[in-house]
This record gives structure tokens, sequence and C-alpha cells, in this order.
């Protein structure tokens, strides 16, 4: 075992530090309900739960509750429709066209 001290100031900065770290992660890591992330992929809620249930989405159980973390749900659209873009930014870039 290896015993470190530090003084107040050092045990500050490391806090600081700590909580920085965790903060980056969990807005990397936000995990959404179904409702949110429907609102993400411009899908229905129940239709992405229907996905998960058969394990054809990304998603994460806890107990009852699924919930989906972002980057893989749009990675799995962005898949899933081809030529790496995703629904909503295809639904935008039709629509941008169309105002031309």
């Amino acid at each position: 075992m290896i015993d470190v001290r530090l003084d107040p100031d050092q045990l500050r900065e490391l806090a600081a530090l700590v909580a920085e770290a965790l903060a980056e992660r969990s807005d990397r890591q936000a995990l959404l309900p179904a409702d949110q992330a429907g609102e993400v992929l411009n899908l229905p809620p129940s239709w992405l739960l229907a996905q998960a249930r058969r394990g054809a989405i990304p998603h994460h159980r806890f107990g009852h509750h699924v919930r989906f973390i972002p980057a893989e749900i749009l990675a799995w659209d962005a898949e899933r429709n081809g030529r790496g873009q995703s629904r909503t930014n295809r639904t935008k870039s039709r629509s941008e066209s169309d105002t031309k």
C-alpha cells in the first residue's frame, strides 16, 4: 500500500480534476429513456422499446427500465440508414434542399 499525503491545496486540485473527469464522462454516457431517445432519432418510443426487446438496437437494461446512450443509437441509426448519415441528418438535409 502506498502512503500519499496531500496538502489542502493539492487535495482541492485533485478533487476538482476528479469532478471534471466525472462530469465529462457523464455527459458522454447520458442514459436516455425511450421518449427522449425517440426525439433524438425522430422515432416513436414504442418502436424503440420493441426493437430493444428484440435486441435489434443498442440499449441498457436496469431492471425493467430501458435506457439508450445517444452516441450508440446515433451510430446504429447511421449504420441502419447507410452512407454514415443518421435519419435526423438526412431529414434535415432533405428539408433544406426543398427550400432552395
